[in-house]
């Protein structure tokens, strides 16, 4: 309730304070929206509120407040600043325009003023150029694993449809007798091979899409990040194209032997 005073409490000192936002997410600050973690979380305020809060602390750990030695030597120890309070972070935009080469230059010359160990210059670009290298490798990485188990398919199919040509071979020279011709009787065994991945294929999909989109879901819920499903366009065409051709060639490897012989010789198994 933003039209609420609050209490501040800071040691032994009270501060009324009026809230004027609460805010769920600002880049560059810790927010969250459950209660839970409120006790860890932090506030905006002026520079003018925050050098009163800032002194009032001091006064409650020393009595000489920032004339205490111990303060004076910290305040040293911080980069120097206008109004005299140490800062944790600084946040710099870009310009437009702004090329590699110049923010490679701007960073080493940052680095040349930092003399602490603890203090280190995170760039966005960098990081979002180290995500997309890394959705890159794991795109790559379904790749391969789609290879390889549309390979281990191709097998199974090819063992499963050769077996299922054998033992219907009676019906195979059956259908060749009443005037199904070769390409129709492989188009019987590729039609039912395409049927059979098509199914699947869409069952896998919406039970693949429903688990993702749970996780997803309870990964944002826990991040308080917007809920946001994208699907890698290029390793889905990939999948479906090779399934299609998987579904293809099977069967009609399984049938090239035996739609070359004879009818009669089909029909008595030989």
């Amino acid at each position: 309730d933003t039209s609420t005073p609050v209490m501040l409490h800071v040691g032994k000192t009270k501060f009324r304070a009026r809230v004027r936002h609460f805010a769920g997410k600002i880049p560059g600050f810790i927010f969250s929206n459950y209660r839970q973690v409120t006790f860890a979380l932090r506030a905006l305020v002026p520079n003018e509120d925050y050098i009163k809060i800032l002194h009032a602390m001091w006064r409650e750990l020393t009595p000489l407040g920032i004339n205490d030695p111990d303060v004076i030597d910290y305040l040293r120890s911080v980069p120097p600043s206008r109004d005299g309070l140490p800062k944790e972070q600084m946040v710099m935009r870009y310009g437009e325009g702004m090329t590699n080469q110049l923010r490679n230059t701007l960073k080493d010359s940052l680095r040349n003023f930092i003399n602490s160990d603890n203090t280190f210059i995170l760039e966005l670009q960098e990081m979002i150029e180290a995500v997309n290298v890394a959705l890159f490798v794991i795109n790559v990485f379904s790749i391969v694993i789609t290879v390889i188990s549309l390979t281990l398919s191709f097998f199974v199919l090819l063992v499963s449809f050769s077996a299922n040509v054998s033992e219907n071979s009676w019906e195979f020279g059956v259908l060749r007798a009443v005037g199904l011709n070769k390409l129709q009787m492989v188009k019987v065994y590729v039609y039912e091979s395409l049927a059979l991945m098509m199914s699947a294929g869409i069952l896998g999909f919406i039970v693949g899409i429903f688990s993702c989109s749970i996780m997803t879901y309870q990964f944002t819920q826990i991040s308080e990040l917007p809920f946001s499903l994208s699907l890698p366009p290029l390793v889905m065409l990939f999948t479906i194209c090779s399934s299609i051709l998987v579904a293809i060639l099977a069967p009609y490897h399984a049938t090239r032997e035996l739609k070359d012989k004879q009818i009669a010789n089909i029909v008595k198994g030989l």
